[in-house]
Parts: C-alpha cells; structure tokens; sequence
C-alpha cells in the first residue's frame, strides 16, 4: 500500500492511501489496473474500489510536469478528480483536493457532487504517489 500523507500529518492525521488489487494483461501497451482508494482522516476511513487504464497514471504524471498555480488533474476513466493550488506559505507546497464522485460510485453516472480530502503535499509526493499503481 502507497500513503500519500498530508504535510501536517502530525496534527490532521490526513491520508490518501491506494492498494493495487489487479493488473490486467497487457494488450498494445495497455492494461487495466485495480485499485483502492482509501480516504483517511482522523479515526475515519473511506475506501472505494477504482478501475483505471495504465494511460491514466501516465496522463497524470504528465499533467503534474506543469503544474500552474491552481487546476484540476483529470483522466478518461471516472470516479476519482483532483484539484490542486499552490500553498501561498510555503514554495514547492500544494494543496491537493481528491473527489470521489458518489454518482460514479452508486449509479455508475458522472455527476458534479463529491465526497473529497485535501491536504498538502508536494509535487514530488503526488508523483512517488501515482507511479505505485503501475507495475514495476
């Protein structure tokens, strides 16, 4: 499991956690990839099971080389946005916002309501973050 914890872990005890549960066969470059999120802060916990393609991560890890000072990080697949703003006190901090979409999860229809944790990471963090869902 990779843990992606907020910058004041210590105090929020802020978490975004994610478990790999299946990769698929690889088929012209791609494959599916399995995985719970689990949202964690404080003595609560929220964990939802995703379904994203390998072009996903990569899509991500390209959208985070040029992070501007506010914005969202998207994929083609659903259930998981991120939004994201440069911290004002602190040079190299963001403030990530993860939202789970509950249309997604419950109905299997987009929708603009969601369930979300923020918290404050660097760039780097998120990166580390993302590149362990995909196989070694």
């Amino acid at each position: 499991m990779e843990t992606l914890y907020d910058q004041s872990y210590d105090v929020s005890a802020t978490s975004i956690a994610h478990n790999v549960v299946r990769i698929g066969e690889k088929e012209d470059g791609l494959f599916d990839i399995e995985w719970d999120v689990t949202f964690s802060f404080g003595f609560l916990t929220h964990t939802e099971r995703m379904l994203w393609m390998n072009e996903d991560v990569d899509t991500l890890l390209e959208q985070l080389g040029r992070l501007k000072e506010r914005g969202t990080l998207g994929t083609l697949s659903p259930g998981l946005s991120i939004a994201y703003e440069a911290y004002p006190h602190e040079e190299g901090l963001y403030r990530f916002a993860f939202w789970l979409d509950p249309g997604e999860m419950n109905s299997l229809i987009g929708t603009e309501a969601g369930f979300g944790l923020a918290l404050l990471a660097t760039r780097e963090a998120l990166v580390e973050w993302l590149r362990g869902l995909l196989p070694e």
